[in-house]
């Protein structure tokens, strides 16, 4: 339970400080890599990431198979599985270092209408080394899992930290001395392989992991396949949703409407990680569970805290959100804030809903929402397709939150109540209950916003945050929460105080 504890704290701590480091890092390198370089640089993670879904979903198989075994008593089997995912994984790499390189060989078929030689050049050149990094990725990656399937979150989210803190201070130096977008790709790979090489250290040395590669367990195999290929179509997904976007961008429209619209997605990432730490270091013990009374009973709980954190998140970038891109990002990046609240409202409901994936995962059901998801996102870059032509990044915006709404909210909701039998009525009637304070409040401050014609500056923003953020904590506390859940943070402040 500590470990559990530790890594949702550190998970946030490091999220907090990518964010409080991203008010200053973020604008200083829009501005100093420029409006077109940083379309380059996130037009080339975009295309690369989509090798990530090579990994066929065994990172996550790893997690539950490692799990697994260690609730069965079965450690003994533990060092074939790993060898074996060693082994794979080691495919894997080869399979993505020759697509990376194909790839990063043939940009010019992709963008030479709507970039110029020396943005082909170094598009080029950023997708060789995000490809290297990738590649190095796959096998290291393994130990990660490991870990989490063992609950060492203090370690492993620990590093996470490190690794944000250390980017902004190494990489500001390098901008102010005229390093642009392959610099930053540089640090970032080398970051991820200290970071990768960390874990393998721990796993060896303090879990005394050991690889046995003289048994492939055939059955076995066929079973982590027929697990992973699910996980596989919603890392597909995922893929489909959030980078084609950019590259429909690049082709249609250029780098300068792709850098609008990552700056977009950055809000999009910060929701999603504030959202999913809680839910993502359950699957171990929804692993464990017997009874749907245990899961239905975290499912509604997890729930009701991830709708907190959501609802300020979303109610505070409605009420605040254009000033702070305006102030942040520039006034070139204004666009950022319509596509960002297009995709946030929808995204919301699945937001808080992230344990439903967990659930799936343990229970091993995921092929349903794996071609549910999978038609949504064809649908989605379909649909991207001409509305991107004509309306931009808006048009994107709009194809993601239809497929969201159609998707992840009515098709998800049904299945998981007729199918998994939880219970969603129960949930969505407390989820609404909290909801209408929070919704008075958003409320009353719009119409104070909209009353009175506030300077844009920092001081104003960090005012008017502050004081929404502090009303809203009181409101929730006083009128949404459960007792069990005022208990919980009587006792977070109790113990605060006897240490003090």
């Amino acid at each position: 339970m500590s470990q559990r504890r530790a890594g949702i704290s550190l998970s946030y701590l490091s999220i907090a400080f990518a964010n409080l480091i991203g008010l200053v890092y973020t604008p200083f390198l829009l501005r100093m890599m420029g409006q077109s370089e940083y379309g380059l640089y996130s037009l080339a993670l975009s295309i690369i990431s989509y090798l990530s879904v090579v990994d066929f979903g065994f990172g996550n198989a790893t997690v539950r198979y490692t799990a697994l075994y260690r609730s069965k008593k079965e450690e003994e089997k533990l060092p074939a599985l790993w060898g074996m995912l060693l082994v794979i994984y080691g495919v894997i790499s080869i399979v993505a270092l020759t697509a990376g390189i194909l790839l990063s060989l043939n940009v010019d078929v992709l963008f030479s209408q709507s970039m110029s030689s020396i943005e082909l050049e170094r598009m080029q050149v950023l997708m060789f080394l995000m490809t290297f990094n990738i590649t190095i990725s796959f096998p290291l990656s393994v130990f990660e899992s490991i870990m989490i399937a063992y609950e060492r979150f203090k370690f492993q989210r620990g590093m996470q930290l490190a690794r944000t803190l250390l980017q902004p201070l190494i990489m500001i130096p390098l901008l102010i001395m005229g390093y642009k977008s392959i610099a930053l790709v540089i640090l970032i790979t080398a970051l991820n392989v200290v970071y990768l090489l960390a874990n393998l250290w721990y796993c060896i040395r303090k879990l005394n992991v050991k690889i046995k590669f003289d048994f492939f367990d055939i059955p076995l195999l066929k079973e982590i396949v027929q697990y992973s290929f699910w996980v596989f179509l919603i890392m597909v997904v995922d893929k489909l949703y959030w980078s084609s976007g950019q590259v429909i961008l690049g082709v249609v429209q250029g780098t300068a409407s792709v850098a609008v619209f990552a700056v977009a997605l950055l809000f999009r990432n910060y929701a999603t990680s504030f959202s999913t730490v809680i839910s993502s270091v359950f699957l171990p013990k929804i692993t464990r569970m017997d009874t749907m009374e245990e899961i239905n009973s975290l499912f509604i709980r997890i729930g009701r805290i991830q709708f907190i954190i959501v609802s300020l998140i979303l109610s505070g970038f409605i009420l605040f959100g254009k000033m702070f891109i305006n102030l942040w990002a520039g006034y070139d990046y204004g666009e950022s804030y319509d596509i960002a609240l297009i995709i946030l409202v929808p995204l919301s409901v699945p937001l808080i809903q992230t344990l439903g994936m967990s659930i799936l995962q343990a229970r091993n059901r995921l092929k349903f929402r794996s071609y549910v998801y999978l038609i949504m996102a064809v649908l989605c870059v379909a649909m991207s397709i001409p509305l991107a032509k004509i309306y931009g990044g808006i048009g994107s915006a709009v194809s993601i939150a239809i497929s969201l709404t159609l998707g992840n909210i009515l098709i998800m909701n049904i299945y998981y109540h007729k199918k998994i039998k939880i219970d969603i009525p129960t949930f969505w009637k407390e989820i609404l209950w909290m909801a209408r304070p929070v919704l008075l409040l958003s409320g009353v401050v719009y119409l104070i916003n909209n009353s009175f014609s506030f300077t844009e500056n920092w001081l104003n923003f960090f005012l008017q945050v502050a004081l929404f953020a502090t009303l809203f904590l009181l409101v929730v506390y006083k009128w949404s929460m459960n007792q069990q859940e005022r208990s919980l943070i009587k006792g977070v402040f109790s113990k605060l105080e006897f240490k003090l």
